[in-house]
């Protein structure tokens, strides 16, 4: 299991406190200039694929917050966008937010 699959399955679910029972958080697509481009795992994991055939790069778009990207630990502060973030094939785009 990767540090990624991980931090997907804490972002997914958690117990209640009084039942035990699973509680899901969503998951949902960061609708972006009429595009779905993102996703967000819970509210803290946002994941940014690739999703054109051949590109190695592409743009990111972070919500509000502090985000810290998982592939190199740079700190980013949103909302903003990053502009042409190197993606080659072996690398998955994904930030974790920073909890104040």
């Amino acid at each position: 299991m990767t540090d990624l699959d991980r931090k997907a399955v804490v972002a997914g679910s958690s117990a209640t406190i009084t039942g035990m029972e699973p509680k899901t958080v969503g998951v949902g697509w960061v609708l972006i200039r009429n595009q779905l481009r993102e996703f967000l795992l819970g509210e803290d994991l946002l994941v940014a694929p690739v999703l054109e055939q051949g590109a190695t790069s592409r743009d990111i778009y972070l919500p509000r917050g502090e985000w810290r990207d998982e592939n190199t630990g740079k700190v980013y502060t949103g909302p903003t966008t990053l502009k042409k973030y190197p993606a080659p094939l072996e690398v998955l785009p994904y930030f974790e937010r920073i909890k104040s």
